[in-house]
């Protein structure tokens, strides 16, 4: 298990590095939007209810259209930026909401494995997120100012002749005015 997570870890990340961190965060809050949707029509609530009303049929089939949509949606924009991880997982998302759509009869427990694979993705992209925070973390961390070793070389050192002084000369006294005798 350890293993398994941190290959797909290691896959996500080297599958998100070369984005722009503004075009990942854009993706993110983007397909975090989506994967919403895709819940909000999977509530288990409303799927019994649609499969006890006239039309359930139709209305699975119609959720599932939607859920495909927004998957492909998904996939897209992970094509768009180069996120080859999430472009390979939403497609194995699209074809499983193909394979279930396909069927001549629906019922609410075939999306079951629609929301455990909706749930991967949702998990993926919470631990892209993470490992991209810590990365521009060291990132921030590699590219600060180093403090310097010796707390008495952090004094300004004199100016040499080649630097002037950046003191203002002495002032001079006015010159007197002679008095008349």
């Amino acid at each position: 298990e350890v293993e398994q997570r941190k290959d797909r870890q290691f896959e996500i990340l080297s599958s998100v590095l070369h984005v722009e961190p503004d075009d990942f965060r854009e993706f993110v809050e983007t397909t975090g939007k989506e994967l919403q949707s895709v819940t909000d029509t999977l509530r288990a609530d409303s799927l019994m209810e649609v499969s006890r009303g006239s039309g359930g049929q139709d209305e699975l089939r119609k959720r599932l259209n939607n859920i495909f949509r927004a998957a492909h949606g998904i996939k897209g924009n992970a094509e768009f930026i180069g996120a080859r991880y999430f472009v390979q997982a939403v497609h194995d998302f699209e074809d499983k909401i193909t394979e279930i759509r396909d069927r001549p009869s629906l019922k609410p427990e075939d999306l079951l494995s629609v929301v455990i694979l909706q749930a991967s993705l949702i998990a993926d992209l919470e631990e892209a997120r993470e490992l991209i925070g810590r990365l521009g973390s060291l990132r921030s961390f590699l590219h600060r100012p180093a403090a310097p070793a010796n707390p008495a070389s952090a004094q300004p050192s004199p100016p040499s002749a080649a630097e002037p002084a950046m003191t203002p000369p002495p002032s001079k006294p006015p010159p007197s005015t002679p008095q008349p005798p």
